[in-house]
């Protein structure tokens, strides 16, 4: 399920509909749930989706959309740019995170 929506906010539009999504940040301390305040870690959290956007007239439009489920059975997005204003933290942490088979 990647890469099927044209724009960002569609994405999190059709992801919006499907029920309540936490938004992550990521902090020193791990991926945080801006309304909760609960810090994740890789092994919490799986990745659940991931759209990439490619800025078509902008190249700073590049952006990846990753779903992520928390061991509690939440949802949430965070979203990163790719390339050169890709955030380093960020794409560590998600490195270290299992993506979910869809295939199972």
């Amino acid at each position: 399920m990647n890469n099927q929506y044209d724009h960002l906010v569609d994405a999190l539009q059709a992801l919006e509909l499907q029920g309540p999504l936490l938004r992550f940040e990521i902090q020193t301390q791990g991926l945080v749930a801006l309304d909760s305040g609960t810090c994740y870690q890789p092994k919490d959290l799986e990745i659940i989706e991931f759209h990439r956007f490619e800025g078509d007239t902008d190249p700073d439009d590049m952006a990846i959309l990753y779903l992520l489920e928390t061991r509690d059975g939440e949802r949430g997005v965070i979203i990163d740019a790719y390339g050169t204003y890709s955030n380093a933290q960020l794409g560590k942490f998600i490195k270290q995170v299992p993506i979910r088979d869809l295939k199972a």
